[in-house]
């Protein structure tokens, strides 16, 4: 929890993958690892498709954005967001604390002082709009939610722009938002078609 794992990198975010221990070969960032992965698995086509294209940088650049806002909207939901870690018993008690304690109040500062203007630059939130209502049009939007032919962006099969989509909303399963999102939005159907193929894969 304190990216001591990271020590050996020059890039100190989140996510890394490791090849070969520690002189082998790093891959950082989601997107480096997508790419360099997609041509192994066969899938390679879909880094060129425009369509997939736009709907992975939406996940990236704007759902994300909308998630970390709606999770972290006062400082009782930004502690919430931390409850995931007590189900670790290699987490040590002491970081638990220090996670909620301290991390909750940054995460609700970087929500209110860069993720919400950014947003509103970006022309998809105006003072006065109610943050999950947005976030519920958001997912109206996208991908998942305009399908009637297919069950997913990709066809019969999950596309990257499904699991880019996924592996947003995957990142706040359990916490309150989570639930209010599949209760209030048609995303629910998607979700569980996601989940299976997920699990089949």
């Amino acid at each position: 929890m304190f990216k001591s794992q990271l020590a050996p990198s020059d890039y100190k975010k989140l996510p890394q993958l490791r090849f070969g221990g520690e002189g082998g070969v790093w891959l950082v960032d989601s997107d480096q690892i997508v790419n360099s992965l997609a041509p192994l698995l066969g899938i390679e086509k879909q880094l060129r498709d425009p369509q997939v294209e736009r709907w992975r940088n939406w996940a990236r650049e704007s759902l994300v954005r909308h998630v970390t806002l709606n999770i972290n909207r006062t400082l009782l939901s930004a502690w919430e967001g931390y409850r995931y870690i007590d189900a670790f018993d290699t987490i040590p008690l002491a970081n638990k604390l220090f996670l909620k304690v301290v991390g909750a109040p940054v995460m609700y500062m970087v929500a209110a002082k860069k993720t919400y203007p950014t947003l509103v630059k970006a022309g998809e939130l105006k003072d006065g709009d109610d943050w999950r209502s947005v976030f519920h049009e958001q997912l109206a939007t996208s991908p998942c939610q305009a399908l009637k032919t297919q069950p997913f962006h990709g066809g019969r099969r999950p596309d990257l722009a499904d699991l880019d989509v996924y592996g947003v909303l995957q990142s706040i399963r359990g916490h309150d938002v989570y639930q209010d999102m599949v209760e209030n939005t048609r995303i629910g159907p998607w979700l569980e078609k996601m989940d299976a193929a997920v699990a089949k894969e």
